[in-house]
């Protein structure tokens, strides 16, 4: 009997439901990386035993939750973790780049116009409600009706306004969240991964890697891939790791 096929192997006889984080950098000129979660800059990957499963080098993070979690104290306040929510929504890349800040506070100002504002996003703050607060499940719902409204938005004012910001944005957020949602980890971070992610999947950056990675446990250090994820405050190596998050994982 045929061996199933590994998880971690792409099927090209299938349309991805969603764009590369990095599609810039995979069909563009540039092969400078978006992202650089990893300071190691060679990817630590072996065949095992003539196998179809890989032994890769990783640091295992938080996992994903559907309950409540509480916010990491480096957030700082409730306004850095809004910004962290909206810059999460465009994977933190805006018009093939990273958003400067100049870009994130523009960003920001948009975000929050009448015009463009998401109606659950506004109804949230109207309640009394703040993204610090609710659930990982309530995330993952929010992402498509946020995708819809903004959609909506775009075309109603598309017409009528020479505003290329209004386009930067919905394009932004539309490359981002297409077959995506948004979701919590153990760690209190805030991400933004495949549709297909499970409560229990970890959050992990693998060695020399240009982008995070969601696995699901199968067994004892055997896991599958999910996919590929943005992480706020993760894509650039720059939050302290514990020397036990480093170890060899089997993708099967």
């Amino acid at each position: 009997m045929a061996l199933a096929d590994p998880a971690w192997a792409p099927d090209w006889t299938v349309d991805l439901p969603f764009y590369p984080l990095r599609i810039s950098r995979v069909f563009g000129p540039s092969d400078e990386k978006l992202y650089r979660p990893s300071s190691s800059a060679q990817p630590q990957v072996r065949f095992l035993d003539g196998s179809k499963r890989l032994g890769v080098q990783l640091r295992l993070l938080g996992e994903v939750v559907s309950g409540n979690i509480p916010w990491p104290p480096f957030r700082g306040n409730e306004e850095s973790t809004r910004v962290a929510f909206r810059r999460t929504l465009i994977a933190d890349t805006l018009n093939d780049e990273r958003s400067s800040p100049d870009d994130l506070q523009r960003y920001v100002a948009w975000f929050t116009r009448p015009d463009t504002q998401a109606k659950s996003v506004e109804k949230l703050h109207e309640t009394g409600g703040e993204v610090s607060e609710i659930s990982s499940a309530e995330y993952s719902s929010m992402l498509p009706a946020l995708l819809a409204e903004f959609a909506h938005n775009r075309d109603i004012h598309r017409d009528r306004t020479q505003d290329k910001d209004n386009e930067n944005f919905f394009a932004a957020i539309g490359t981002a969240g297409k077959g995506r949602v948004l979701f919590l980890n153990t760690n209190g971070f805030i991400g933004l991964g495949p549709r297909s992610l499970r409560n229990g999947d970890r959050v992990c950056i693998p060695v020399g890697g240009d982008v995070l990675w969601l696995i699901r446990p199968v067994e004892l250090d055997v896991y599958e891939f999910v996919g590929e994820c943005y992480v706020d405050g993760l894509m650039d190596g720059d939050v302290p790791m514990p020397p036990d998050s480093l170890k060899e994982i089997v993708l099967a």
